[in-house]
């Protein structure tokens, strides 16, 4: 199965007056990732690349447990990653391109130190992969409303990519906004926002 497969990965950064003390923390960020997967029929990723995922459900909560990669030695400022993705798949069927969009939370790249497996960091990491379901909703109603021809695959991506790039500066917006959860009432206002947000967008759920 030919498989071409882009990954576009953004580690979230610091903002330039954060405090020197509190290392681990003071920050709490988040890796997004765009995967694209174009197959030549109707298909599904491979058994053993699912079991390393998590498909965004509104049944499903993220645990601590699911942050399975080691801490980054390198960035001991951060207190966790959470590493999700807007993955969508592509195939030419009657003329015209039939696409299929997840929001995915990426178990081996997230991670977390022990020190902050506190309820209070994973509701903000939660939100990094809500973030990532609503914008997973907003691809799915352009396609909604657009069709792509099979000879349109750059027009597609193109298309999508634009959504992906309102998702990465969104992301980056709420850790900067709520200080990566330590202003508290930024951190409830960003819950309800995007809460509203996932529900005006409900009809394009996965």
């Amino acid at each position: 199965m030919l498989r071409i497969a882009i990954l576009i990965l953004l580690l979230i950064g610091l903002p330039a007056n954060k405090p020197a003390y509190q290392p681990i923390f003071e920050s709490c960020s988040a890796q997004v990732a765009a995967e694209n997967y174009i197959h030549p029929a109707p298909t599904t990723l491979p058994t053993d690349e699912e079991a390393e995922k998590i498909t965004w459900s509104p049944d499903y909560n993220l645990s601590w447990a699911d942050f399975e990669a080691a801490p980054d030695s390198a960035h001991t400022y951060i207190a966790a990653l959470t590493s999700s993705a807007v993955a969508y798949s592509h195939f030419c069927h009657e003329g015209e391109l039939q696409v299929k969009v997840k929001a995915v939370f990426r178990k081996k790249e997230s991670w977390v130190r022990p020190e902050a497996k506190t309820p209070h960091y994973l509701r903000h990491e939660k939100l990094h992969f809500d973030i990532t379901e609503l914008h997973a909703r907003k691809v799915r109603q352009m396609l909604h409303n657009r069709c792509f021809t099979c000879s349109q695959t750059d027009d597609l991506n193109a298309a999508i990519d634009t959504i992906l790039q309102t998702w990465r500066k969104t992301d980056k917006q709420y850790d900067y906004q709520t200080h990566f959860s330590h202003r508290p009432s930024f951190q409830q206002a960003w819950e309800q926002k995007v809460d509203s947000l996932l529900l005006q967008h409900n009809a394009y759920s996965y």
